[in-house]
């Protein structure tokens, strides 16, 4: 939905300008071609998302009584639990895909509307 609204603002404004004589009606059709990318990049999140979601993570006190069996001493318990933290895929997805999460992930490619280095103005 987050990504969403920064879309319809982006058709919003071209509609704007088509509509007040600002622009060529030409200028919708760069729509498709700035969405196409930026919808597939979030179907991909989602799909991979919506997997981490639905696979069950050990609960806490399960991941204690694993490692109370253990005659480890406390430290190295601590290190193995941090080591844990760090690899959950969970947790690595939610801050690679920061961007789509909240809500400001859309980049649309360089064309003639969206500056790059290499634009002409």
């Amino acid at each position: 939905m987050n990504t969403a609204f920064l879309d319809a603002q982006n058709l919003a404004w071209k509609i704007h300008h088509v509509e007040a004589g600002f622009a060529d009606r030409s200028i919708l059709s760069s729509y498709e071609s700035e969405r196409k990318l930026i919808a597939e990049n979030l179907l991909n999140f989602d799909a991979a998302y919506a997997k981490l979601f639905s696979q069950r993570q050990p609960s806490a006190v399960e991941v204690g009584s694993a490692s109370a069996d253990n005659p480890r001493n406390a430290e190295a318990e601590k290190a193995a639990n941090s080591q844990h933290a760090e690899e959950n895929e969970f947790v690595k997805m939610f801050k690679a895909s920061c961007e789509f999460t909240s809500g400001y992930g859309v980049a649309y490619n360089p064309n003639i509307y969206n500056w790059s280095e290499d634009h002409p103005a």
